[in-house]
């Protein structure tokens, strides 16, 4: 777990070159643990919706939220229905408000709506989210894929996925920008076989 004191890099910090030189490592030590048969797990299950017309559902918090979000125009570019669950601010903190965040990604996405053609795909660094964890449960309650982007090992999150990228770290700033970076592989890859 990221040290209160000393930040995400420990002490390695007082100057630029420091701060620089530890989240590069990081970063580093992350990316190496990427296997190029998880990305295409991922995206076999990305292609699949593609064929069946069905609709990618993607989620995220804070930083997983940008990602979830960038990672929905790419799909969207690449021909595959995908709608960001957390995208509209307002509609996010008004169930947030009257129904408690736990509920924000299930309340935007009744399980009516969801098939097996569909697809939830969630993006996570500690991968114990309740909302994400909620998110993934209405997703299997009605037959539609799993799948996630995870850090901290995967957490919880990776009990509830058909196919996971879960990464060892609990640098919450690696995680993202790794994530981003499978974001791009992905993309490339589906680009590829239209």
């Amino acid at each position: 777990m990221t040290n209160p004191v000393n930040g995400p890099y420990g002490s390695r910090k007082g100057s630029p070159e420091g701060f620089w030189e530890a989240h590069r490592d990081e970063l580093k030590k992350i990316l190496g643990q990427i296997r190029p048969q998880g990305i295409d797990a991922l995206a076999s299950l990305l292609r699949a919706r593609r064929q069946q017309g069905g609709t990618v559902y993607l989620a995220g918090n804070g930083g997983s939220a940008a990602n979830a979000s960038h990672a929905g125009v790419h799909l969207r570019e690449c021909g595959i229905k995908a709608v960001c669950l957390n995208d509209s601010h307002a509609h996010l903190t008004a169930i947030g408000n009257d129904f408690g965040y736990q509920h924000v990604f299930t309340k935007s996405l009744p399980g009516e709506r969801l098939d097996s053609a569909d697809m939830v795909l969630v993006f996570s660094c500690s991968g114990k989210s309740p909302n994400i964890l909620n998110l993934l449960k209405l997703a299997r309650q009605h037959a539609a894929a799993t799948a996630g982007v995870l850090g901290f090992r995967g957490g919880q999150a990776a009990q509830s996925c058909d196919v996971h990228l879960s990464l060892d770290s609990e640098n919450y700033g690696a995680l993202e920008d790794a994530h981003s970076a499978v974001i791009h592989v992905l993309r490339a890859m589906l680009l590829e076989r239209v």
